[in-house]
């Protein structure tokens, strides 16, 4: 290969690299957009309960699912509607908002989380003047010790703690929403136990020496419907008791009898 076809070759390849690198260069987002938008930026949080799904008396866990809706104001996202096209922006799903969406947005966690955690049906609304509205259903398991010493007519106070991750409380200032907060329906269903009330605060959680976050706690104050294990351990196994009684009553020369009914009854008092 001659010197000259080597020369086109390489400037070939330079015009292939920089088409490459173009598209790659126009596109990439402000960085300036990605970090908080003020110091301090005030995010309103709901939390609205769908269901509460299962108590985990062995574990100590409780797994829910709720609507979390954040509001905060961006004026880096206003817009003008005329030269938009529209009167709000949608970002709809987790891959549109991922992929579409170039701005900041708080991620809440679970501080006393218990593994289980996943978003979907996520919203993003942006309003002309950079007004934020983001919506999404969280189905997660937090963990909380139990008080079971009246058990089966006990009350548990169930907690979630959440916090915006990477933040300190005088850079993310978290406020209670209460349009979006409380239970969502009047019919929420849980097996074995009842809802007596729900309640939302912001606190602030000195997790590490000096490093305050804010916290949206949520307290559920469930208590358990003792009905079912009354109607269907309780008494049974009280009968079987009572019958293993009647040995006391029996002819004494009727040993083997005796034996048997003591033994059935222990036998099925163990099963």
């Amino acid at each position: 290969m001659t010197r000259r076809a080597i020369g086109w070759l390489l400037v070939l390849l330079l015009l292939v690299l920089l088409l490459w690198a173009w598209p790659a260069a126009a596109n990439e987002p402000d960085l300036s957009l990605l970090g908080p938008p003020a110091v301090p930026t005030i995010v309103s949080v709901g939390f609205a309960l769908l269901d509460l799904n299962e108590i985990n008396e062995r574990q100590e866990t409780f797994e829910f699912e709720t609507l979390i809706t954040l509001r905060w104001q961006d004026d880096r996202q206003a817009f003008d509607p005329a030269e938009a096209g529209v009167q709000e922006k949608y970002y709809q799903g987790a891959l549109h908002v991922a992929e579409s969406f170039v701005g900041w947005w708080p991620q809440l966690g679970i501080e006393n989380g218990a593994g289980q955690f996943e978003q979907r049906g996520r919203l993003l609304r942006i309003q002309p003047d950079g007004s934020i509205h983001y919506l999404y259903v969280l189905h997660a398991t937090a963990e909380r010790p139990l008080d079971l010493k009246a058990f089966p007519f006990d009350e548990q106070h169930l907690v979630v703690r959440m916090q915006v991750l990477g933040h300190r409380a005088d850079q993310i200032v978290l406020r209670k929403l209460p349009d979006a907060t409380g239970v969502v329906g009047q019919l929420l269903n849980i097996a074995g136990w009842d809802l007596k009330g729900i309640s939302v605060e912001i606190e602030e959680s000195d997790i590490l020496h000096g490093y305050l976050l804010n916290q949206l706690v949520t307290r559920l104050h469930v208590e358990r419907e003792p009905f079912h294990l009354v109607a269907l351990v309780v008494i049974p196994l009280s009968l079987l008791v009572m019958l293993t009684w009647s040995v006391f009553w029996m002819d004494e020369e009727s040993l083997s009898d005796r034996i048997n009914i003591s033994f059935i009854g222990i036998l099925s008092v163990v099963a």
